[in-house]
């Protein structure tokens, strides 16, 4: 017997959902479920085994003591190199110039920076490229654009203008 699987809505992903009822060929149900398995087939390949290393990533935490994180992941950017001069964005980022990102056994994004001046490293976990640009320790976008390329995702920055 098939479980049953209830999928929550947002509200404000509501109106996208009714016009993919209209939509959909088959149900909705199919459609989600041949969405899933493509994408899950195109994780599957972009975290094939043969090319994951275990990586330990050494930095300074907010007291200034030395972690070590240590995962098996691909690699997809080395030092990258984001130009934030000083005061011309406000997250923080100015002084991380050299990025790294991997994606990680699970499908993961992790992505950290070395310090090039006294804002110190920095180090975060992220779902999906979605989730990296929505969060509030979003890296700047090139920094999210050369992880997409690296990671063959199509990714485009969406501007409210």
């Amino acid at each position: 017997m098939v479980p049953n699987k209830t999928i929550y809505v947002k509200d404000e992903d509501a109106e996208i959902w009714e016009r993919a009822e209209k939509l959909a060929e088959d149900s909705v149900s199919a459609l989600v479920a041949r969405l899933l398995r493509q994408w899950v087939e195109d994780r599957e390949a972009l975290i094939d085994s043969a090319g994951m290393k275990r990586i330990i990533v050494e930095h300074h935490d907010d007291e200034d003591v030395i972690v070590r994180k240590a995962f098996k992941a691909r690699i997809l950017l080395e030092d990258f190199t984001s130009e934030y001069p000083e005061g011309t964005w406000d997250a923080g980022f100015a002084n991380h110039n050299t990025w790294f990102a991997a994606i990680g056994a699970k499908g993961n994004f992790v992505v950290w920076t070395v310090s090039d001046g006294p804002a110190g490293e920095w180090f975060e976990v992220y779902e999906s490229i979605a989730d990296m640009e929505s969060t509030e320790s979003s890296p700047p976008a090139d920094v999210i654009a050369a992880v997409a390329a690296a990671a063959g995702e199509d990714y485009a920055q969406e501007l409210d203008v």
